[in-house]
């Protein structure tokens, strides 16, 4: 029993020489020197690193852009987006050609297929009165813009006119109109009816001669009544 407890101290005796000696070494040991930083002319590639994987540095240019949009700069000024312009809108006045007034008739608007059809404002000679215009298409100096549901857009350069198809001032309205010669119904007032009976009844008692004429009692009164 003794010899073992023996070589257990032993050999734990052993193990804390070698565990100091290696100690000793790490203390002691300088190790190896760390690589030097050196200048641009002068880079080094690293251990283990070949010159060509080595990082370029940037020019100072390619800094410039982040000096002059600095976001903490206190000249730096709100980004504001620009707007923009709104296209002017059509005039709605009469345009007129040559003098003559563009009137426009009637549209047809399909899937691939648009057609307007106006006046013509510039008929000369045989030329047939009205004419049919698609998207493209010239009157006058003017250019056919676009075809919608209740008007025309002519194009002149930089301007544009709109051709309504009705006046907007109008009212579209299905009902009679105030001189579509509909009168109102005649009133009978029963009280004036009878007023003018009573009145008529008393003119005859008040009138009544050699018996041609009889009075007869109504419900409005007495009335005089030629005798046949």
């Amino acid at each position: 029993m003794v010899s073992k407890i023996w070589l257990i101290n032993v050999m734990l005796v052993a193990c804390a020489l070698i565990l100091g000696v290696n100690a000793h070494h790490v203390w002691t040991d300088k190790g190896r020197p760390l690589p030097r930083v050196r200048g641009d002319a002068q880079d080094a590639a690293l251990p283990g690193q070949k010159p060509a994987d080595r990082p370029k540095k940037l020019a100072r240019s390619a800094y410039k852009v982040v000096v002059e949009k600095n976001l903490f700069s206190p000249e730096r000024e709100e980004f504001v987006p620009e707007v923009p312009e709104e296209a002017a809108e059509p005039e709605a006045s009469p345009v007129k050609i040559s003098g003559r007034k563009v009137v426009l008739y009637g549209v047809i608007l399909m899937d691939d297929y648009q057609k307007a059809l106006i006046n013509n404002p510039t008929r000369k000679g045989d030329e047939p009165p009205n004419r049919w215009v698609a998207v493209g298409d010239t009157v006058g100096n003017l250019k056919v813009a676009a075809i919608e549901k209740e008007s025309l857009l002519l194009n002149d350069g930089g301007k544009k006119y709109e051709v309504l198809l009705y006046d907007r001032k109008k009212q579209r309205s299905g009902g009679p109109s105030a001189g579509s010669g509909q009168s109102a119904p005649q009133v009978i007032s029963t009280e004036s009816s009878r007023k003018k009976v009573e009145k008529q009844g008393k003119a005859a008692e008040k009138s009544a001669d050699s018996g041609e004429y009889k009075v007869v009692k109504t419900p409005f009164g007495d009335v005089r009544v030629k005798k046949k």
